[in-house]
């Protein structure tokens, strides 16, 4: 006998319905966004605290000096490379706010936002990946009963990325995707 959908999942589906979103896609753009965000996120801090380091290494003891030198003695081709080096890496950081963005929106739901968020949060955004198990026994739930909440979480979160950060994201993933290495770190 199938099981009776909960009273979220109903207002979800019709959020989606309302929306003209077919549901397979949209957990699949939320279980790849998700999925990638550890990576992406890790990355991002990386390459800024490399970015300062390589800034600073230029002869001054501050990122404001390095960042005077490119700007007023550097050669136009040393500073074009750093430029894109820092735009690539502002694009990035701004991916991850969007993720992080949608995932706040998420827990705001009026039903079961918070524990979609800590689910969302502990499966998939934590610095420690936590396996489901772990994360059913964090926050006290029956195995079935996380996955049909995971589930609605994804659906959600799903569809505030794409409706907030999807055409943003997409045309920055395309730019990254014509620069240097972020796009390894990112694959959607």
């Amino acid at each position: 006998m199938p099981e009776e959908k909960t009273k979220a999942l109903k207002e979800i589906e019709q959020m989606l319905v309302n929306r003209k979103l077919n549901e397979k896609d949209v957990l699949e753009i939320a279980q790849k966004v998700l999925k990638n965000y550890r990576r992406i996120s890790w990355a991002t801090e990386l390459r800024a605290k490399d970015m300062e380091r390589e800034l600073t290494e230029l002869g001054s003891d501050s990122l404001y000096g390095a960042l005077v030198y490119l700007t007023d003695f550097a050669r136009d081709r040393e500073r074009e490379w750093y430029e894109n080096r820092v735009t690539s890496l502002f694009e990035s950081a701004m991916l991850v706010q969007m993720i992080d963005d949608a995932a706040i929106a998420v827990k705001a739901f009026p039903d079961h936002g918070e524990i979609y968020y800590e689910m969302l949060k502990l499966s998939y955004m934590s610095r420690f990946r936590y396996k489901s198990t772990e994360v059913c026994e964090q926050l006290g739930m029956a195995r079935t009963h996380f996955y049909r909440r995971r589930r609605e979480a994804l659906l959600l979160f799903g569809l505030l990325f794409m409706e907030q950060s999807l055409p943003m994201a997409q045309e920055l993933l395309n730019r990254q995707s014509e620069t240097d290495d972020w796009a390894d770190a990112s694959s959607f």
